[in-house]
Parts: structure tokens; sequence; C-alpha cells
């Protein structure tokens, strides 16, 4: 902080007063160039903004180096008019590398880009306009406004790609919303209003849509691109240019060790040392364009493909993770566009059926605990007290403030020791139910009437996808509550799950024999073989119970879970079987028994991240995830279950994204449409006369990826289930 110059600040003060700012600066008020209409929208810092929370205390002094933001020019730049194929055969000979790009943050030493970030990042952000950005970067905005030249300047854009095929064409677009209730950010409610590309040199190109027809995109599909969280880009171009694979800076930068999500601003500035202007973020897009407007659209453009051609050479190992995501974002996209339907009717049935549990629940707590309000937490800690005995006291968990803990699901775990928590523990799993899928029916879609989930690809810190509003990869398969999504008319939902996949995953990778036997052969199954090992008894012999709390076994311990917490998981439903300590260890070892290869897999592989630098894990197709995490001080830490997770689960996801790859392509010529992944499982929407074959192609895909990534696989067995139903219940 002590490196921020007064004569730097002086002259933001100067460019500010230039650029017609005014009033206070946490609300700026900007005077546009083009209208001459007040607003408060450009170079304000807004809520998602990086720098939107930074104090706006004048800055301290920075190196007299740092000089170049004086003279930035507050004039916006001109839009290049003339024949876009000489500005863009011209670009062959002005190409401008990203090492040259002109900025402050060039001009501060490495590790002070953070404090500079933070003191003068909104500085920064309101005073520089978009054009002044493509200005330092030598780039113009070239718009086109009709059908001929747009076509002239993709057929070069294109050409120019070809004889450079590992850097692609930058792309971006605008959307505005369409009918009465549009929404611009959903392609089932708005339209593309411009098409941002950048090839590198000077020029950037801006296609209007709203005076070319779309048709004139259709010869990128056989071109390379890259936009940032390109699956949104591909949400709209779908129908414009197929299921063609959109590089993406932010995908890009996941499979290099970030985060799964991050704003191209931040990334700009974290790769390029450029603070991005936002002052059209939130501009109506389906009105005049302005020259500010058009800058604006062509500088992200050309962002990607700085961003691209700085990160992709830093891939190596991840090379193949990240090309295998890339592939399958447009059977993503065509999931969140088609959207799945939901049984209102039965909707409301399982709710009132949670609800009257939950009242019950509530009845059955006063009988066996009468007198104490489970909603207040000094009652419960006084029941508990007088409850327990000193050493379960002793053992019960605690608060920071060493206070018995009263969270709802520490008091769940503990029925097996206070049996009158039992009607507590099914009250709260009725009204957790009923909270957490509650507001459902407000996000039916109102130009589709379907539920239009969003898929994360690499949403987890596996690499597995997430799903948010809602979430319907934790939707649960009791009580009938999948049957409420259903086809639509004249269609089925066709279902193909892989088997047991983390466990064929996992002795492949230990080379676990007896597993491999299991699961290589068709009258085998692998849940029954471990009641059997683990508990000593014949397979013939093994009861339903048995087999439940193996399955528990086999997907607890797989990820290295000690005796106790697999008592609180086996206690959980489905198994809801209460366990003594010592009956938990006694299970413990002897899954380890039945597998002894599994065990020696987890220590060597534990051994193995722990020793690499980062603490790294690699899955199949090898992306690396850190296994570190920090403790309640912040230190650094070893995270032991992620690290035999990662390859397990990370790798099921590899898998997972390359059958979403090939899936576009299998169900050519049918009338199927992907509508859920649910992390192993896939959900088609097919013409009811289709079923069958779509079913035979969606297991065919999927084996076939299977063997790809697993070669030794290739003698299992009962790899893919498929069913056909009308609900996802069925």
């Amino acid at each position: 902080m002590t490196e921020l110059s007064t004569a730097l600040a002086r002259a933001f003060e100067r460019h500010l007063e230039i650029g017609g700012y005014r009033g206070n600066r946490g609300n700026q008020t900007v005077k546009t160039a083009e209208s001459g209409v007040s607003n408060n929208e450009d170079g304000v810092a807004t809520a998602d903004s990086p720098v939107a929370t930074v104090a706006t205390r004048t800055a301290a002094p920075l190196p007299q180096t740092a000089t170049p933001v004086a003279t930035v020019a507050s004039d916006v730049t001109a839009v290049a008019t003339g024949d876009p194929r000489r500005r863009i055969a011209e670009n062959r000979e002005l190409r401008s590398p990203v090492a040259t790009v002109a900025t402050v943050a060039t001009e501060i030493e490495p590790e002070t880009h953070e404090v500079a970030h933070e003191n003068v990042g909104v500085a920064l952000a309101q005073r520089q306009s978009s054009s002044d950005l493509l200005r330092r970067f030598g780039v113009e905005a070239c718009l086109i406004e009709d059908e001929a030249n747009a076509a002239a300047a993709i057929a070069d854009l294109v050409a120019e790609s070809s004889s450079n095929p590992h850097l692609p064409i930058g792309i971006d677009i605008e959307t505005m919303p369409v009918g009465d209730h549009g929404d611009a950010l959903d392609p089932n409610r708005a339209a593309i209003r411009t098409v941002q590309l950048y090839a590198g040199g000077r020029c950037a190109t801006v296609i209007d849509l709203t005076k070319v027809s779309g048709e004139v995109l259709r010869p990128l599909a056989d071109t390379r691109l890259v936009a940032h969280n390109a699956l949104f880009e591909t949400r709209f171009l779908i129908g414009i240019i197929g299921p063609v694979p959109i590089d993406c800076t932010m995908l890009l930068n996941c499979h290099l060790g970030g985060p799964a999500s991050i704003r191209l601003d931040e990334l700009a500035w974290q790769r390029l040392g450029v603070v991005v202007p936002k002052e059209h973020q939130t501009s109506d897009w389906s009105g005049m364009l302005t020259r500010s407007m058009i800058a604006y659209a062509a500088l992200d453009a050309v962002l990607v493909r700085r961003l691209f051609e700085k990160m992709a050479t830093e891939l190596l190992g991840a090379a193949k993770a990240y090309e295998a995501t890339v592939r399958a974002q447009p059977a993503v996209a065509l999931a969140a566009n088609r959207g799945i339907c939901l049984d209102e009717t039965l909707f409301k049935d399982v709710m009132r059926r949670w609800q009257g549990e939950e009242k019950a629940g509530r009845a059955n707590l006063a009988a066996a605990v009468p007198g104490v309000d489970f909603s207040k937490p000094a009652q419960v800690r006084e029941f508990l007290r007088k409850r327990l005995s000193p050493d379960q006291l002793a053992a019960f968990p605690r608060t920071r403030t060493d206070e018995l803990s009263v969270e709802k699901d520490i008091l769940s775990d503990w029925v097996a020791e206070i049996p009158e928590l039992d009607a507590y523990a099914r009250m709260k799993a009725a009204a957790s139910k009923r909270s957490r899928h509650a507001g459902l029916a407000l996000l039916i879609n109102p130009a589709t009437n379907r539920i239009h989930p969003d898929f994360h690809l690499c949403g987890a810190i596996t690499g597995r996808m997430s799903c948010t509003e809602p979430n319907l990869q934790s939707q649960e398969k009791a009580d009938g509550w999948r049957a409420c999504f259903r086809a639509g008319e004249g269609r089925v939902l066709v279902r193909a799950d892989f088997n047991q996949i983390e466990l064929r995953i996992a002795a492949l990778f230990a080379n676990e024999e007896r597993m491999l036997a299991v699961l290589s052969s068709s009258g085998e199954d692998i849940h029954t073989t471990t009641a059997a090992g683990t508990m000593g008894v014949s397979v013939e012999s093994v009861t339903k119970e048995q087999r439940s709390l193996a399955k528990a076994l086999n997907f607890g311990l797989l990820y290295g879970m000690g005796d106790k917490t697999f008592r609180k998981y086996a206690a959980k439903p489905p198994v809801s079987k209460q366990l003594t300590l010592i009956e938990a260890a006694t299970l413990h070892k002897g899954f380890f028994s039945t597998y002894p290869r599994l065990r020696q897999w987890q220590r060597r592989q534990s051994a193995q991240v722990e020793s690499r630098n980062k603490w790294t894990a690699v899955t199949v197709l090898g992306r690396r995830v850190s296994c570190a995490y920090q403790d309640d001080r912040g230190r650094p830490k070893f995270h032991y279950t992620r690290s035999l997770n990662v390859p397990i689960q990370g790798s099921g996801a590899d898998l997972l994204h390359v059958v979403l790859g090939k899936l576009p392509a299998a169900l050519t010529g049918l009338d199927a449409c992907p509508v859920l992944f649910v992390h192993d499982e896939i959900v088609l929407e097919v013409a009811e006369s289709e079923a069958d074959e779509a079913g035979r192609r969606l297991a065919g895909v999927m084996t076939e990826a299977f063997i790809e990534l697993f070669p030794k696989g290739a003698t299992m067995v009962n790899l893919v289930a498929v069913k056909i139903g009308k609900t996802w219940g069925d």
C-alpha cells in the first residue's frame, strides 16, 4: 500500500473530470458521450464485481514509472467502417502480442498486483472505458450490419484461423430479452443481439443479428472457437451452428488449478493484468447500439483470445481432461435448453404428505420428551445433561464455546443412545425435504412450462458436474418424489446408469482381484459378496438388511471412512442401522480382510499424493486436484479422504465427460434429447416409438467410453443399466 503514488492519484482525479464523472464515488453518475443521457451504469462497480467492495480511499504512492494512466484519453474509439475484408487482411501484418499490452498493471511488479487492484481497481474500472482498453490493445471494433459484409468477414476469419488452428477465434455474444416473459440470460426467452469475433490483429468484428441472419454464422461450425463460460454461448448458438464444442477460458482456468467458476474480468486481471470496464453489463441491448456498447461487446472477444493464447500452453498433463470437458458442453447445453416437465398435481400431493409426516413427528416428539421445546437450545441441552451418562456427556460433540451441540444432524446421530430422539430425527427429515423442495414449482419457465436447471461442468472439486436452480442431482429416490418429473406428451424418459462405477474404477486402480472377479461375473453381486465376506456368512444366506449394510460399507470405506464415521453413516437412511462402535470396528476390519489390495492401494495412493508438490491427486485423464485444506487457524492440512476420492470420483467425472462428448453424434437421426445428468446417470427424453433404440445407443456409447478410459475393464459385465418410463421414478 505504501507504493501507490500521489501523482497517479491526481491523474485519476483529473481523468474523473474529463470523463464527466460526478457525485459520490460509491454511486457515480455518468453522462455518456453518445446519447447525452445521464445514467448510473457506466463505470460503477457492481455487487458482483471483484472491485465492488474496495474502499474508496485515496490511493497511496505508486512508483513514478506507472505514469501511462495519466495519458488515458477520454474519447471513445470510433467504429471502424469500410470493407471488413480489407481490415481483416491487414490483421496478418498488424498483430499485437499480449506481451505488448500497455496497462497500469504491467508497470507494477507481480507481487504488488493484488495491492494495486485493491487500491486502484475501482478507479481504473470507473475511469477507463472499453474503448480505452481496446486502443491499448491496438484493436478497433468493426460493426457489420449487412449480410454480404458479414459473410465475407466470417469467411476471412475462418481462413485466418485455419492458418493457425491451435489458436481459436475469440467469440462472445450479447443477448436481449424476447416476449412477455423475456430474460436476456435464458435462451428460451432471449435472442442474440450481437456476435463478436476476434482472430488476432487490430480488428474485432461485431455483427448485429437484428440486421443480419444468424445463418451467416454457420461456417463457424468448421473452425475452432473460444469463449469465457462457453456453455452460455453454446446454449444460444447450438441452434445455428449445431453441437460444436467451444473452447472455454473458464474451464481452462479450472483445469490449471483455479476455481470451477470465475468471471472474465477477474481472470483478465489475474492473467493479463487488465482491469476490465463493465460499463454496459446491465445495459439494454435491444435498443440502439452506441459506439461505447460496440466497443464493450468487442472487448470480451479480444480478451478470451488473448487469455487462451497465454494459458493453453500451461495445460500439459491436464490437456486430455480439459478437451473432454469442452466436448461435453454441447450435450449439457441441449439438456439445459430442453428442461424437464414437473407434474404439479403429484408434486403437491408429495408436499402434503411430507407436511403430515412433519406434524406427526412433532406430536410423537412431544409425547416422547414432554416439556422440552426442541426449538430452544437451552432446553435441549438441559434434557441431554439429564439423559446422558457422564461418559456419554464427555463424548458428546460440543461447540467452539464448549456447549453441547444441538445441531439437528448431531442429535439425529445419537438416536442409538437416546431412542427418544428417533421422533425428532423423523420430524426433521420430513421438514428438511419439504423446505428443500417447496419452491420447485416457482422455477417452471413460463415460456416452456418446464424446469431448466443450470448444470456446471466441474462444479464439484473432484471435477464432477453440479446442478443448481434447482439441484436435480440431490432429489430423493423414496416417497415417490422422482415420479414428479416426467416426459412430455407422446414421449418417455430413457435412463442409463453406470452400475457401481466407483467400485469398478477403484477395483481397477487397486487391482483388487476378488472385486474384479465379481464385477466380471454375470452371476454375482458385489454387495452380496461384501456382506458374505465381511459378516462371515455364505453368499446364499445374505439377507436384504445385510446387503444394504454391505452397500454402505462399499461406498463408505472406499474413501477411507473410519469406524466412528461409518457408524454415523450407517445410521442414516436408506440403511438406518444403529451400530455400536465395536460392531462398526468389526465390520471395518472385515471389509479390508475381504479386499486387502484395496487397503494397500489406499495407503499407497494417499502417500503418493502427500509426497507431491501442493498435495495433488490426479484423475485418469490427468486433471490435477489439490488435497490441501486450511484448518480453523488457517494452517494447511492434508485432506486424506480427498486424496482417495479424486482418482475415483474424479475419473468417473472424466468418464461422464467423454460420454457426453460422444452423445450428440450417437443420437443423430433420433427424436431424442438429454434432459438430466445425475453423477453416473444420463436421462434422455425420447419419442416413445424410438425409446428402445435410444436406450441401445446410449448404453453403447457409455460402454465405449468406459473401455476407452479403462481398457482392463473390458471383461466387466452389467456395466450399464437402462430403464424406460413416463417418469424419472418409473
